[in-house]
């Protein structure tokens, strides 16, 4: 991917990024005064997360997202997914079972050891309502966004034009990461939900391998429904 005369500096993507995260901001700010805003807040996130890379789009002329091969996104997806969230829930269950029992400093993660028991599944019903939630509303227009629009936006900013093909991909997923985390932690003021940089590398390399945004949104998806199904099962 070669940088073209729609590809601005760095810092005004940057900017971009901060303008709408600060928009993001200021609605979470009033979601609680606005009775509009708090029921629909997380649909009205998923919007601008969604027209915003068309807006970009009609004014520089710069491509918006592919989602790429459908088969090839989901034999990505699928074998990223089992691999990554069979580690995760191993070590979720390692991790608690560990602090719990003292072996551990008391870093909870704002859970209550008295709570923890035995995981209880929930049930298909509630973990293939909450894919659904979650592939609709969260992962596919953040993916859309952060990997589909901004990832590819930093790769070909003039800002990277120097540098060797494998250099500036590097970069692109490293600071669109760095933005997905700013962007988590920033918009309700929680500093933890920054540890969503890893996943943020994860799903960008995911788009690059993939050529696609549909491995990302479905690795994405079910990462967020182990986390949702394990902190029910295990504290619910």
């Amino acid at each position: 991917m070669h940088p073209d005369a729609t590809s601005p500096r760095l810092t005004p993507i940057l900017g971009l990024f901060l303008a709408f995260t600060a928009l993001l901001a200021v609605l979470y700010l009033i979601a609680g005064r606005v009775g509009f805003v708090s029921a629909h807040l997380t649909e009205i996130y998923a919007v601008l997360f969604l027209v915003i890379p068309h807006l970009w789009s009609r004014q520089s002329g710069f491509p918006v997202p592919e989602f790429g091969s459908l088969p090839r996104g989901l034999l990505w997806g699928v074998g990223v997914s089992v691999v990554v969230c069979a580690l995760f829930a191993l070590g979720y269950d390692m991790y608690f079972r560990a602090l719990c029992s003292g072996e551990l400093p008391a870093w909870n993660l704002g859970r209550s050891c008295r709570a923890l028991h035995g995981f209880r599944f929930p049930g298909w019903s509630v973990t293939g309502n909450l894919f659904l939630v979650h592939a609709i509303a969260v992962a596919l227009p953040e993916e859309y966004f952060y990997r589909g629009f901004l990832q590819p936006l930093i790769q070909r900013s003039s800002t990277l034009a120097t540098m060797a093909a494998p250099r500036r991909l590097a970069l692109a997923i490293g600071i669109q990461a760095v933005c997905f985390a700013l962007g988590h932690a920033l918009v309700d003021f929680n500093p933890l939900r920054a540890a969503v940089l890893l996943p943020g590398l994860l799903f960008g390399a995911l788009a690059a391998g993939s050529g696609g945004l549909w491995a990302p949104i479905l690795c994405h998806t079910a990462a967020n429904v182990l986390s949702e199904t394990l902190e029910a099962g295990y504290f619910g």
